[in-house]
């Protein structure tokens, strides 16, 4: 294991402290939005985070463009297509 350490502190010195770097950081604590008036199901308190999150991001100088945000946009309307096809 230590080798391995070396080998990647050696190609990536930036990491020999990202664990100190965190404890620097705040932790987010999600936001919770709003029940949509339009959508008849009601949204659970992780949907309601994820909607949050993706107002938030289209508030952004990112906004939801970046290919991560797609992805994670892609990943939660197949979550609640699923969702839905199982009620």
């Amino acid at each position: 294991m230590e080798k391995v350490n070396k080998q990647l502190m050696m190609f990536h010195p930036e990491l020999a402290t990202v664990w100190d770097d965190l404890d620097k950081v705040s932790m987010v604590v999600p936001e919770l939005a709003d029940q949509p008036e339009g959508l008849s199901l009601t949204l659970l308190p992780f949907q309601r985070e994820g909607l949050g999150w993706m107002r938030k991001q289209e508030n952004t100088e990112v906004g939801i463009g970046r290919k991560e945000n797609r992805i994670g946009l892609v990943m939660f309307v197949g979550l609640q297509m699923c969702l839905v096809a199982d009620i």
